[in-house]
């Protein structure tokens, strides 16, 4: 019986129908994340085939075919280490070994296979994809830079243009302060003439 993902068990005891095969897959999990893996383990589930079947031929049969495969993935974003929990006997069964967090059990139906010709494929698509997505980085980045230099250009103007109001400001209150100095001469004269 196919249980929860929990490793909060040691067990390391191995599930009597388990299977191996090194067949490179990719799956999809429930909702949009993708799994590239080798398949390490081939599930089957018994107690289906003892409901299903009505002699022991068939049984056999039923508890041959695969229900869910145990992947070893190439990066740390699976969930288990290769146990499963079987509820059945309460703890935890390994199938498999892996680092933790490089392993993970899914449905057969969910499972498609690479073959080297699609994941040549697949590759030579992702390839293009990231070269297409290179140039345009690469332009935008030209694009930007070419703003930034018209900006800072931009930004040079203004202050040349406020350090000559700056100068033109300091003339104007010089001019003033002479203006004042001769009203106040003139002033001036003009009492001592009057005495």
């Amino acid at each position: 019986t196919i249980g929860s993902n929990n490793n909060s068990s040691n067990s390391n005891k191995h599930h009597n129908n388990s299977n191996t095969s090194g067949a490179r897959v990719v799956t999809h999990a429930q909702v949009t994340s993708h799994y590239v893996g080798i398949v390490r383990y081939l599930g089957t589930n018994s107690n289906d085939a003892d409901h299903d079947a009505d002699d022991e031929a068939a049984a056999a049969a039923a508890a041959q075919v695969v229900r869910y495969l145990g992947l070893e993935l190439m990066d740390p974003i699976g969930d288990c280490d290769g146990r499963m929990f079987d509820k059945d006997i309460g703890e935890h069964v390994r199938h498999f070994e892996t680092r933790p967090n490089y392993a993970v059990f899914v449905s057969v139906q969910n499972v498609v296979k690479i073959t080297p010709s699609i994941l040549l494929s697949t590759l030579t698509d992702a390839i293009q994809k990231l070269n297409t997505s290179i140039v345009g980085l690469s332009q935008s980045n030209f694009q930007y830079l070419q703003q930034i230099s018209k900006q800072q250009q931009q930004i040079a103007a203004l202050i040349e243009n406020n350090k000559q109001l700056m100068a033109k400001s300091a003339q104007l209150e010089q001019r003033q302060q002479q203006q004042q100095q001769q009203q106040q001469q003139q002033l001036q004269l003009q009492l001592q003439l009057q005495q």
